[in-house]
């Protein structure tokens, strides 16, 4: 079943889903001084397999309307910031990698920034870097692919790796830019070691991808199936925020 995304929704979303995950951690009486610490990582169960959110990074960025509500009317982006808790000029931004295990593979889902937290938020899960049997990049943005290398050595060196044709062709037809600088770093000195795929290719028993293009050029969703329960992961909410408001995050 489809549900409809209405502009308000999506707002209502966009700035909820910041209290979500600050509210996810527990803080135990006498010890709160103001600034609850979030969890590296927290891990659910969808049927048999084990899903895992990692948080790589978090910051703050000014000009949340602007970026994200340029054409919604200030009155009701401010009732409904205000009924969220959310502050109407600053968005928190939180950068969370997923890790799947299917029973039989561990599947990162992206690699954050490559400022070092994908392998600290796997650490807080008790996976180490050479444990990861599958790296799969939804897109090709920074803050994506920036885990993939270390030093300019692969984080992830029993892996096998997973990408969109028509996001790695796409974004290499541009020419240079800050993006393809990033990828040309990053994710080509990988290529032979990926698999580039289509539309409804199976990642793994019960991950198939899911073509969503638009937030970049090949982007790519994948629905996890498990024991009758069904999980989409969408790598970037963003893709909400272009669809109803019709504007591109100005630092993208």
């Amino acid at each position: 079943m489809t549900l409809p995304l209405t502009r308000r929704a999506t707002l209502a979303g966009a700035a909820a889903l910041p209290l979500a995950t600050l509210t996810a951690g527990s803080v135990a009486a006498g010890s709160h001084g103001g600034s609850a610490a979030l969890p590296n990582a927290r891990s659910f169960r969808l049927g048999t397999m084990g899903v895992t959110t990692l948080l790589d990074a978090s910051f703050p960025r000014d000009g949340f309307k602007d970026a994200f509500a340029k054409d919604v009317p200030a009155e009701e982006f401010n009732r409904i910031t205000e009924e969220n808790f959310i502050s109407p000029d600053m968005v928190q931004f939180y950068f969370t990698p997923t890790l799947v295990d299917t029973g039989a593979e561990l599947v990162l889902f992206d690699t954050g920034l490559g400022r070092g937290g994908i392998t600290k938020a796997l650490a807080d899960a008790g996976v180490t870097p050479d444990a990861i049997d599958v790296v799969v990049i939804t897109h090709m943005h920074p803050d994506h692919i920036g885990g993939l290398m270390t030093d300019d050595v692969p984080t992830f060196p029993n892996a096998r790796y997973v990408a969109g044709r028509a996001e790695y062709d796409g974004w290499l037809s541009m020419g240079q830019n800050r993006v393809t600088d990033v990828i040309a770093g990053k994710v080509t000195p990988l290529a032979e070691k990926t698999t580039f795929i289509e539309d409804g290719a199976t990642v793994a028993p019960g991950i198939t991808a899911m073509a969503a293009f638009g937030h970049t050029p090949g982007h790519m969703t994948y629905r996890l199936e498990s024991g009758g329960a069904q999980l989409v992961l969408t790598a970037d909410v963003a893709n909400h925020y272009v669809l109803s408001f019709g504007v591109m995050p100005k630092s993208w």
